[in-house]
């Protein structure tokens, strides 16, 4: 955290390995979400944005319905994680937005894993 002028801000250096993954998940998503909008006819954006940062209790990522945007773990970035590993951690937090678009609330992982189902049936 950086004090700047009265101000609180937060400076962040992203490396071009972050960018390009989080540009790879930014289209799957907004592709997933054009499915699943006219699938279930919601008239919402699923999520705004996907960031990488340091999460707490080993989570690997998480869904914000406040902002609507996904968060996943930082540590995934320079990991010897496989790609498509990556992109089911980052889909599942979709599911999780679609489950909040649809209920209007988070259900938990009973119906995320349904959400989930219906987002990868379409390959």
């Amino acid at each position: 955290m950086v004090y700047i002028n009265g101000m609180n801000r937060t400076i962040r250096v992203t490396s071009d390995n972050e960018n390009k993954i989080r540009e790879n998940l930014l289209q799957i998503g907004k592709e997933k979400e054009s499915e699943v909008k006219a699938k279930f006819h919601l008239p919402c954006q699923l999520f705004s944005e996907v960031f990488f940062a340091t999460l707490s209790n080993e989570k690997l990522g998480t869904f914000f319905k406040d902002g609507k945007y996904i968060v996943l773990n930082e540590s995934l970035i320079n990991s010897n994680i496989d790609k498509k590993a990556i992109e089911n951690i980052f889909l599942h937090e979709v599911a999780h937005a679609l489950d909040y678009a649809i209920n209007n609330e988070l259900s938990g992982h009973a119906i995320c894993l349904a959400s989930r189902k219906a987002l990868t049936k379409h390959k």
